[in-house]
C-alpha cells in the first residue's frame, strides 16, 4: 500500500522487536506517557486482541491496539473489541496511516469472531469507519463520557439490547 505521501506502507501484526518503537511512538503522539503505559499494561495482561503497526522502510510510523472488552447484556456478557490507543508519528499524521490501521484492525476483529468494536473518540473521525453512537442501541459506557463520543461499530449481528460496555481493567488506571 502506498500512503498519501507516496511511500510504501506495510501494515502487520506487532512483533517483539516493535515494542520499544511502539512505546516511543505512543509517547510522541500524546501529551503524556499514559497511552504508552496503557499499551504496555494491556500487552502484559494478554488483553490485546489485535495490535498492528504501520511501517515505512522498517520504521514504525503508526500503531493501533484493539483490546478485550465486554457488553454486559441482561442475558450474558458479550465479548467485543475496544479500539485504542491508536497513534501515528506527529509528522506523518493526516496521511492515511491511522485510517489504514483502523480498517485492517476491524477486519482482524471480525476474523477473530468479535461482533463489535467500541471506541471513545471524535464522531467525525470514527464515523468514517462505521462507528455510531452506542446509545442508539441503549449501550452506555462504564466511564463518564459524552454520548456522542462513545461509539460502536457492529461487525456482525449478535444479540442486542440494553448493555453496559466495560473496558479491560487497565483503562481504569488512566
Amino acid at each position: 500500500m502506498t500512503n498519501a505521501i507516496g511511500t510504501e506502507l506495510e501494515i502487520r501484526s506487532e512483533a517483539t522487536r516493535d515494542i520499544a518503537a511502539i512505546r516511543e511512538l505512543q509517547a510522541l503522539a500524546f501529551p503524556t506517557r499514559a497511552e504508552a503505559e496503557l499499551v504496555d499494561k494491556l500487552r502484559a495482561a494478554s488483553a490485546a486482541c489485535v495490535s498492528l503497526v504501520a511501517c515505512t522502510e522498517d520504521v514504525v510510523v503508526g500503531h493501533a491496539l484493539f483490546s478485550q472488552a465486554q457488553l454486559h447484556l441482561s442475558s450474558k456478557p458479550l465479548a467485543v473489541g475496544a479500539l485504542g490507543p491508536i497513534a501515528v508519528l506527529p509528522e506523518r499524521q493526516r496521511s492515511g496511516i491511522g485510517s489504514a490501521l483502523i480498517r485492517r484492525g476491524l477486519e482482524r476483529c471480525l476474523e477473530l469472531g468479535l461482533p463489535a468494536v467500541i471506541v471513545l473518540g471524535h464522531p467525525g473521525y470514527y464515523g468514517r469507519f462505521g462507528f455510531r453512537r452506542a446509545d442508539t442501541w441503549d449501550i452506555r459506557c462504564e466511564f463518564a463520557a459524552p454520548p456522542e463520543a462513545f461509539m460502536i461499530a457492529w461487525l456482525a449481528e449478535p444479540e442486542r439490547g440494553p448493555a453496559l460496555a466495560k473496558y479491560h481493567a487497565a483503562f481504569s488506571e488512566l
